[in-house]
């Protein structure tokens, strides 16, 4: 379908062909989606080999393809393709967003939406507030006219954050759930609020004038759209789900349905409607990923997280490769001075809403305290990516810098995506973010020690099936016997260090929930359980893991185990 939906929606972008007519157009097109998916799949290949963030070697074969396409005959296809705002508004977006809603949790959102639209609506305005104002006490130092409006426009471009290759990072690194969920969620809700933004500082710079009147009709603007969005998005998965609900184990259907409701959202809401797309897809994706899960066929939940992961990789491939493409190193060179002070704008804007306003999302009610380590990472993860790139390339010819706006996107994107893009595992790193719980470290360990033991018992069936000699036999048990010695070690170390009656007593009761759901799960699924009771029970378990977990962290932050309370 995304290939589909690339030829509708860019049409004609790549040069015609000899007889100039359609055809010829498709055909490219088709050449470029195909080239672009092979130099994919040899980037994603290297760079796990040469362990380099997938996102940041995208965007440099990107940009050394846009330097040698003329030159190679089967680049061709790619040397004259452009990249449009319509594409990665409604081919990639789309895509990408209810990727993340839907494997989002959304019990751990819930219990982060205070700090979450914190940063994605007040600290978006003071971003751009801050990167406006620093940009048009600049624009003398560097030989550039910029009104106040533009200032705010460009703000608003500069100020929605990508957090693609530092979710992908957290997965690799193991990240805490609730790092993962605070920097994915801003990033979900303030993409919406800087292109609803960027909108309304459109239509205040055609005005020609800020006045009362229009900061009000604004203002009403903005909460229009962002909720109406949020409930074109809800009221289409209802929908969806009740088509899924009523579905058997057709995994075409159900899959399809899915699909459908990412770009049919989006399409409503931003085209027809006028309303936020970002926000209806996140809605529809959050609401089909909680509620909606249950309506899906066991047999098929397997295949649609396959689906959408594979969909979620080729946007994400394929928007940072055209990032690459849009590169020309002629323009960032020129604007190099003025890249330097919207590189410190960032920087410092960023700085001030993460550690300005996360402190004192504490104090709202529900919340809970966000670990300094957590705001370094949230700091430093802020990276800038295809929404920044997008709203600069939707914008009117009649806005006088626009030229301008689309290089400093570019450079901006390119900066947070190798500058911090390569650094940020070295903070995750740092704040030792990426040592997993006690209680998985400790589940490890015993998986582990359960394999040997199984491997052991299995050596004589093996060898009396004549697989292979006594001495072979021999060697592989003393090997697997050594390798058991060194993990019972090292898990008696680990309950010597970390571990007292309390904490071992609260890991066993984790463990027992944890099968205790899959249990529940399992009876739902053969029809022994309604979907009603399944998340009650569900529910109850989750409240009793959170409050289990909750006394493990605190006893873990408080430091030696005699000065913990138990």
């Amino acid at each position: 379908m995304m290939a589909a939906s690339l030829l509708a929606v860019v049409q004609g972008a790549a040069a015609s062909g000899p007889e100039g007519g359609e055809h010829a157009g498709v055909v490219l097109l088709v050449g470029a989606f195909v080239v672009l998916m092979v130099v994919a799949a040899i980037v994603d290949a290297l760079s796990k080999r040469l362990k380099i963030p997938f996102t940041v070697a995208l965007v440099v074969v990107g940009a050394v393809l846009a330097l040698v396409a003329d030159g190679v005959p089967f680049l061709a296809p790619i040397a004259d393709l452009e990249v449009t705002p319509e594409m990665v508004f409604f081919v990639f977006l789309p895509t990408l967003i209810f990727q993340s809603a839907f494997h989002l949790d959304a019990k751990a959102l819930r219990a982060n939406l205070a700090p979450t639209l914190t940063l994605a609506v007040p600290g978006l305005l003071i971003s751009t507030a801050l990167i406006g104002w620093i940009m048009h006490m600049a624009a003398p130092w560097v030989s550039m006219s910029l009104t106040w409006p533009e200032a705010l426009l460009l703000g608003s471009i500069l100020s929605a954050t990508d957090p693609v290759a530092v979710i992908s990072l957290f997965s690799q690194l193991g990240a805490p759930k609730r790092l993962t969920v605070l920097v994915e969620g801003e990033s979900l809700f303030n993409d919406a609020t800087a292109i609803v933004l960027s909108r309304i500082i459109l239509g205040v710079m055609a005005a020609g004038a800020v006045s009362g009147d229009a900061l009000v009709g604004g203002a009403v603007e903005f909460l229009a759209v962002f909720f109406g969005g949020l409930v074109v998005g809800a009221v289409l998965a209802w929908i969806a789900g009740v088509v899924i609900g009523a579905v058997e184990s057709d995994s075409f259907l159900e899959i399809t349905a899915t699909t459908v409701l990412a770009y049919l959202s989006f399409y409503v809401a931003e085209h027809t409607l006028g309303l936020s797309g970002v926000m209806a897809v996140v809605a529809a994706g959050v609401v089909i990923g909680g509620w909606g899960r249950l309506k899906v066929s066991p047999s098929v939940a397997g295949y649609l997280k396959s689906f959408w992961d594979y969909m979620a990789g080729v946007a994400n491939a394929l928007i940072f490769l055209l990032v690459g493409l849009t590169v020309d190193l002629g323009e960032l060179m020129d604007a190099l001075p003025i890249l330097v002070w919207v590189i410190a704008a960032m920087l410092i804007s960023r700085a001030i809403v993460i550690y300005g306003l996360v402190p004192m999302t504490a104090k709202l009610p529900g919340a809970e305290p966000i670990d300094r380590s957590y705001q370094a990472v949230m700091y430093w993860g802020g990276l800038r990516g295809g929404i920044a790139l997008a709203i600069a390339l939707a914008l009117p010819d009649t806005v006088a810098n626009k030229d301008l706006f689309i290089t400093i996107a570019t450079g901006a994107v390119l900066f947070t995506l190798v500058v911090q893009g390569l650094t940020i595992e070295k903070v995750v790193r740092h704040y030792r973010l990426h040592i997993p719980p006690l209680s998985d470290r400790m589940a490890q360990l015993e998986g582990l020690i359960s394999g040997k033991l199984r491997t052991i018992e299995q050596i004589p069936t093996l060898q009396a099936g004549g697989l292979f000699p006594p001495r072979i036999a021999a060697t592989v048990r003393q090997r697997t016997s050594e390798g058991l010695e060194h993990l019972r070690a090292q898990l008696d170390a680990l309950r010597a260090e970390d571990l007292d009656v309390q904490q071992e007593r609260r890991i066993l009761y984790l463990r027992c929930f944890g099968e205790e759901k899959t249990t529940y799960y399992e009876m739902f699924s053969k029809g022994h359980l309604s979907a009603a009771a399944y998340r009650n029970l569900v529910h109850s378990i989750e409240i009793q893991t959170d409050s289990i977990a909750r006394l493990m962290l605190s006893r873990s932050q408080c430091g030696s185990r005699s000065s913990c309370k138990t």
